[in-house]
């Protein structure tokens, strides 16, 4: 009863108290799941609800966004590389980006950006490539990080990812 009245009339008393004390705030709240269909089935507060339910943003899964995987890459990108003080790390190669667009992200944006800083800690280069990509995004088919080139000729190793980064660097120079 207390939150519904603090919500539709902006006052609270103090645990205690004898004082009304007057707000002015907003909730944001998030959910992702159905409260309409959990007021039908009981599980969820009707009135609750409708004190809540003022501007209602329906914003769909990341699954269901694919064209914000790059800028949400990007953003999470910029900040990893900030907490984890890697400022060498210059992006994300277009073979990296395909693989990560081809994942169903069942963890939503929260498991982007855990990928994303997985990614900046695995890398061992200026750009990351598959092979700095979690395994289960590339079915285990490359291992968590790429050996690091020993001179600065490019390796003949099949393991060293020079072709995804001369790629990237062809990309970068041509945009």
């Amino acid at each position: 009863g207390k939150v519904l009245r603090l919500l539709q009339e902006q006052r609270f008393e103090r645990l205690g108290g004898n004082e009304t004390i007057s707000t002015n705030v907003r909730v944001i709240a998030a959910t992702n799941r159905d409260l309409e269909e959990m007021v039908e089935a009981g599980e969820f507060r009707a009135d609750l609800l409708y004190r809540l339910n003022g501007v209602s943003i329906s914003l769909p899964p990341l699954r269901e966004r694919k064209e914000d995987l790059s800028v949400l890459m990007e953003y999470f990108l910029a900040r990893s590389r900030e907490q984890l003080d890697r400022q060498d790390i210059e992006g994300i190669s277009p073979e990296a980006l395909e693989l990560l667009s081809q994942h169903d992200w069942p963890g939503n944006v929260r498991e982007l950006q855990s990928v994303v800083q997985r990614s900046v800690l695995n890398a061992s280069g200026p750009v990351i490539v598959p092979t700095f990509l979690p395994a289960e995004l590339t079915d285990g088919q490359q291992g968590l990080s790429a050996p690091v080139a020993t001179n600065s000729e490019p390796s003949n190793s099949s393991d060293f990812p020079y072709a995804d980064l001369a790629a990237f660097v062809e990309q970068q120079l041509s945009s």
